[in-house]
Parts: structure tokens; sequence; C-alpha cells
């Protein structure tokens, strides 16, 4: 439970909108909206604490390098007044994979503002805001899924899936346990 005050989670997706899944309750309800300034498409989003991060993504016209953070604790988890800029990512991404790995949030591949698929990787440091290059993944991949896995003490990130700029669709799983894939 990312907020076991308030909520049980948040369902981020969709081009605008957000849905809000209240402790003790099966049935979802409209959460904040993602600001019209937020390219959502293809963004992805990491829970860290009571909050989460939206990274990325694709409006109408551009490919985005915003990361807000929303915090559903300033006004309610419904509210829209609780998203906050940080600083923005090297490369604008959309289609892309984020998880967390201990004080950091590593952000791989994806589809850059030229169409081209990524292999890059940045990792976004959770106490300081700052965002530094990292090791590129072996393999560019899009459409892909990101886990971590382990304990805090014994966290890794598992790139699984995707696929590449020939629309091949990868079998292969990278592993990254510090910062190298």
């Amino acid at each position: 439970s990312w907020f076991p005050e308030t909520s049980s989670g948040f369902y981020v997706g969709g081009a605008e909108s957000t849905f809000f899944l209240p402790a003790g309750s099966s049935e979802w309800q409209f959460g904040p909206d993602i600001p019209s300034f937020l390219s959502s498409i293809g963004a992805c989003a990491v829970a860290i604490d009571n909050d989460f991060l939206l990274i990325g993504g694709k409006g109408d016209e551009s490919v985005s390098k915003a990361v807000y953070q929303f915090d559903p604790l300033v006004n309610g988890p419904t509210s829209d007044v609780g998203w906050f800029t940080w600083p923005h990512l090297i490369k604008a991404r959309y289609h892309h994979g984020c998880a967390m790995l201990k004080n950091t949030v590593i952000v791989a591949g994806g589809i850059g503002d030229d169409g081209v698929i990524l292999a890059s990787t940045e990792i976004i440091d959770l106490t300081t805001h700052k965002v530094t290059e990292g090791e590129d993944l072996k393999t560019a991949r899009a459409y892909f899924g990101m886990v971590t896995v382990g304990d805090v003490l014994n966290q890794i990130i598992l790139a699984f899936g995707g696929q590449n700029s020939e629309n091949v669709i990868h079998s292969s799983v990278e592993k990254i346990s510090g910062e190298t894939w």
C-alpha cells in the first residue's frame, strides 16, 4: 500500500488521468488529473514513500524530459495541487522503463525525440534530485518491463521484453544491481 492512511494506490494511465483506490474499497475513483503541461503517453511512474514520480512521456507534439512528483498528502489524493517539478532527464523519452534501486530511480531505454529506440540509462538520486547518465542497456529496447526484486540490501532491477528498432520482440532479460547492466 502506497498511502496506508488514505488509499491503497494509484493507477496512472491514459493521456490525462489517474485513478485512486481508497483503503478498504473495491471501487476505483478518479484521482488527480495529470496537468496539461505533462506529457503522459508512454510515461513511467515509480512509487516513492507516500508519493510517486511521473517520468518522461509524449504529448501531442513533443517527447518530454520532465520529471514530476505527485504528493497525495497535499490537499488529498484526488486533488490536482500536489504536483511538483524535479530536474529534467538528460534525454527526452517515452515508452521507457523505470524502477527504484535503493535510493535512486533507474530510467532506461524507450524511444527518443528523434524516433530512435534508446539503450541509454539515467539515474535519479532521490535525495539530491540530481540526474546522471548511467551505463547503457546491452540492448536498445522500448515497450518493456522493469521491476525491482530483492530486499533493501540486495536489490536488483530486471529489464525484460520489449522490442527493438526493427520491431523484433526481445526475449532477453538484463540485470542491474549497481550502475552497470
